[in-house]
């Protein structure tokens, strides 16, 4: 035991309080990382002291359940079909930061819900009776809370000539086979463009905390692309990630 030494003059090394704080989290959830040996730690009599740039590389898990796989991909089954109103407008001038207040007053005081709407968002800089039970009203909006953020991916592309029925088809073989589902995604949408199917839009909504890494995300978006290259004209993809604000 090392009598009379100031946890801050030891060259370093943190307390647990200070890792705390370095890491966002509660001193309790530091003793938890320790005792689970995520995170070195050492005494010094009655004191715990870690090292301060094994704090610093540490990467605390995600709040709330980690996702071991992304969810599978699904074709709505109950009576009529989910439509997507698609909305890209501008901001006025200067007005960002009172677009922002409004919003978070629209969220916290639970207006403008659309009724019959099951998910919506409003997504920062976007670029170019049913079976089952019935909602008695719409989800609230909600300011994303956990660790990191929501990005929300928006792909516009051509359907290739006459290939409408064949998309449909493969779309409908990657859902059965559980393909291409994105993993640190928590919901993707593959919407009609059009009535005639002449484009779609797709749309991959991602939680920073477990997406992969940049290689890893461009491998799997390039499988895909081979995947449906005879049937849509990725030339023509217009593809935009932006910061989701408020959600359902």
């Amino acid at each position: 035991m090392i009598d009379g030494i100031e946890i801050p003059n030891l060259p370093g090394y943190v307390s647990i309080k200070e890792a705390a704080d370095m890491l966002g989290v509660s001193d309790k959830r530091v003793y938890q990382y320790v005792r689970a040996g995520r995170l070195p730690a050492q005494r010094i009599g009655h004191i715990l002291i870690l090292p301060i740039e094994e704090v610093k590389h540490f990467k605390p898990s995600p709040t709330g359940r980690v996702r071991t796989r992304a969810p599978s991909w699904r074709v709505y089954r109950s009576r009529g079909a989910l439509l997507v109103t698609d909305i890209h407008v501008q901001v006025r001038l200067g007005q960002q930061a009172r677009l922002m207040e409004k919003l978070t007053a629209i969220q916290k005081l639970d207006q403008h819900t659309f009724p019959g709407t099951v998910a919506r968002y409003v997504v920062k800089e976007f670029k170019p009776s049913p079976t089952g039970r019935v909602r008695t009203r719409a989800p609230s909006w909600r300011v994303y809370r956990s660790r990191g953020a929501l990005l929300v991916t928006d792909i516009h592309v051509q359907v290739r000539l006459g290939q409408q029925a064949r998309l449909v088809e493969k779309l409908k073989a990657i859902q059965k086979l559980d393909q291409h589902t994105f993993p640190g995604t928590v919901a993707r949408y593959v919407v009609k463009g059009d009535a005639t199917l002449k484009t779609v839009q797709i749309l991959l909504i991602w939680k920073t905390t477990e997406m992969p890494d940049e290689t890893t995300r461009k491998q799997d978006f390039l499988m895909f692309q081979e995947e449906l290259a005879d049937v849509l004209d990725w030339e023509t993809a217009q593809i935009n990630t932006n910061e989701v604000i408020i959600q359902t």
